[in-house]
């Protein structure tokens, strides 16, 4: 169960909704090494404040559920595990809509996600080894494509461990090109583009005991 309430003005606004959010989901081993699943979930999310410069600026969306279906593979070799899957998330969508006094953000339709990820994780001496990439393809219920979601993304990080306390690690993230829809006064959409960018990162971490408590030291760059 989940109510809120908002005060903007003269405006009052009180949401109090509640629902049902099964999860299930089935596992099948071929073997040692290799093993199937499917899986179906429910999310309840609580409704969004209207912030910024909307006319109904305070006002709290409805609260919606979230659903996802899931299949996959799942393979083990030696110390590293490599999972392959098909996913498909259905949720609400949020559209800035044109009304004679102004612009409101209001929910109308729902948002399907589908998409497929690849994603591999181990170690080997003392070595940490991650990575994998993801492709998503997103659309609202009028077919329009949604903005502000790339279609692909990957990453991928090493850890060295030259000691048990000490260690190096690095990471580059990958966010493929998007568009960044914007609604003029006229209700045209108007299309920016957002290119692709690539994110490096640095770091170490020292695990270490200050009186007697367990203390971990990081730097990341």
């Amino acid at each position: 169960d989940y109510g809120a309430s908002s005060v903007d003005g003269k405006k009052i606004y009180h949401v109090n909704s509640d629902a049902t959010t099964p999860t299930v989901s089935l596992l099948y081993k071929l073997n040692d090494q290799i093993s199937t699943y499917a899986s179906h979930s429910e999310s309840f999310g609580e409704g969004s404040l209207v912030t910024g410069t909307y006319k109904n600026r305070g006002q709290i969306l409805d609260p919606s559920k979230a659903k996802m279906d899931e299949v996959g593979i799942k393979a083990k070799q030696g110390r590293f595990l490599t999972t392959f899957s098909l996913f498909q998330i259905k949720q609400a969508d949020t559209n800035d809509v044109v009304h004679s006094d102004g612009i409101y953000l209001e929910q109308q339709g729902h948002q399907k996600n589908k998409g497929a990820e690849i994603s591999t994780a181990g170690s080997f001496g003392k070595w940490d080894v991650i990575g994998g990439i993801s492709r998503i393809n997103t659309k609202s219920s009028d077919g329009s494509s949604v903005a502000g979601v790339s279609k692909w993304n990957a990453a991928a990080g090493v850890v060295y461990h030259p000691d048990e306390n000490f260690s190096v690690n690095g990471k580059v993230t990958f966010v493929g090109d998007t568009y960044v829809n914007t609604l003029g006064d006229t209700g045209n959409i108007h299309g920016l583009s957002v290119p692709s960018f690539a994110r490096f990162d640095i770091g170490s971490s020292y695990q270490t005991q200050i009186n007697h408590t367990p203390v971990t030291l990081s730097l990341t760059c």
